[in-house]
């Protein structure tokens, strides 16, 4: 801001109270002489004050700098935004401010001054106007990027588990969680932005063989999920849907490629079904492990009458480190041959749920693998195998299948050597 005090130039009423200099993009420098003008003279004063509030405006403009060098910090840039958000209104006060002091000192209110303000108003009320349907336009944008998945655009894992449980309190749905089989396959071969090709392919292919009552989501990676409603209709039914919706195979950059998936399905008609997304989500998620772990492209349906596989993961993780209730081991012998002697046993995990039903061994090993328990079930039995022959008395060799993933492992290692020491 320069002040002409040149005391040549004083008594000039005529000359222009304030100057405007632009000095670069974002750059003004406001220059006023407050004795350029006839102090009784009305238009100097009203031009002194326009010019006095549009040099504000201009000055807040360049310091409202949203240059890189200027948003190093969060502190820049919060008073950035805050000198943007008020900008607009610094002038409407100015015009009001000079409004007021035209009617308080009995100065006639001139053209130019009404015609300001009436303009200022309008552009006030005009940006209010843009900025809020802006913000409600963003607002629903923010809204829709929380509940979506920003690939594929289908409902996300959050909005999945909303309508899955309002869906879980009527009982009346059917959940398919869907993994695609060997998709780091296809990943590797043609890599991954045809991956994500894919990933929108199937998700459309599989909206087409949907109807409107179910609601289709990407959980995330190359998983699915599928919610129906409608009535009367049997888990498998739906699983044999997806299944015709994969058959035909998928363009992928010049090739055909064909997709398989393997399914967890969960109906409500389940005893003892749980209530909340986390749990119908969970059982699916092992039921389709289960599949996977039977040879892939295959749906398993959960059925609480045979035991739930998840129930085997909570057992194990509530014993801390000890045998779960209904755990055993049984031995089956390796025999050499001709001889017929009997050189080792094999240790077998089997396991009887709470409802005295009998659960597959791939049932709950998965079940195990699937919620991250793997290695304190291969624990579990190794500790219960030496326990077992050191109380028969027995001197035999005894062989513990163990989970792939723990080989080679020094934690592994490590509990084996304090096991047998």
């Amino acid at each position: 801001l320069e002040v002409d005090d040149d005391p040549v130039r004083r008594g000039h009423g005529d000359d222009a109270a304030c100057q405007i200099q632009v000095v670069g993009p974002k750059r003004a420098v406001l220059v006023v002489d407050h004795r350029h003008y006839d102090r009784g003279a009305d238009g100097g004063v009203l031009w002194a004050g326009i010019g006095f509030i549009v040099g504000q405006l201009l000055i807040a403009n360049a310091l409202a700098d949203t240059s890189p060098r200027r948003a190093g910090t969060d502190r820049v840039n919060r008073g950035t935004d805050w000198a943007q958000l008020i900008l607009p209104y610094i002038g409407f006060l100015g015009i009001a401010a000079l409004f007021a002091f035209q009617v308080f000192t009995g100065r006639p209110l001139g053209a130019i001054a009404v015609s300001a303000t009436v303009v200022m108003v309008f552009l006030v009320v005009i940006r209010q106007v843009v900025a809020m349907r802006a913000q409600f336009l963003l607002t629903g944008r923010l809204y829709w990027a929380l509940g979506h998945d920003t690939l594929t655009g289908l409902p996300n894992r959050i909005r999945f588990a909303q309508l899955l449980d309002e869906a879980a309190r009527d009982r009346r749905f059917v959940l398919i969680f869907l993994d695609l089989d060997d998709f780091k396959e296809i990943n590797d071969r043609y890599g991954h932005a045809a991956g994500d090709e894919l990933l929108c392919a199937v998700g459309d292919r599989l909206k087409q063989h949907l109807s409107d009552n179910d609601t289709l989501a990407r959980i995330g990676g190359d998983e699915f999920a599928i919610l129906t409603r409608s009535e009367g209709e049997e888990p498998e039914a739906v699983a044999d849907r997806v299944r015709v919706a994969l058959r035909d195979p998928f363009p992928v950059q010049g090739s055909s490629v064909r997709v398989r998936a393997s399914m967890g399905v969960v109906g409500p008609d389940a005893a003892g079904l749980p209530e909340t997304a986390d749990d119908l989500l969970r059982h699916a998620d092992v039921s389709m492990f289960a599949g996977k772990q039977h040879g892939k492209d295959k749906a398993v349906v959960y059925q609480a009458a045979t035991g739930t596989p998840a129930d085997f993961a909570i057992a194990l993780r509530d014993a801390k480190g000890a045998a779960p209730e209904g755990f055993r081991l049984v031995y089956q012998p390796i025999v050499q041959l001709p001889e017929g002697r009997t050189v080792a046993v094999e240790a077998l995990a089997r396991w009887t749920a709470p409802n005295g039903m009998h659960v597959p061994p791939e049932t709950f090993v998965a079940a195990a693998e699937a919620a991250g328990m793997g290695a304190a079930l291969d624990a579990v039995v190794l500790n219960l195998a030496c326990s077992d022959v050191a109380s028969a008395g027995l001197d035999v060799d005894i062989h513990v299948n163990i989970g792939a993933a723990r080989l080679g492992s020094t934690g592994f290692d490590e509990n084996v050597r304090r096991t047998l020491g």
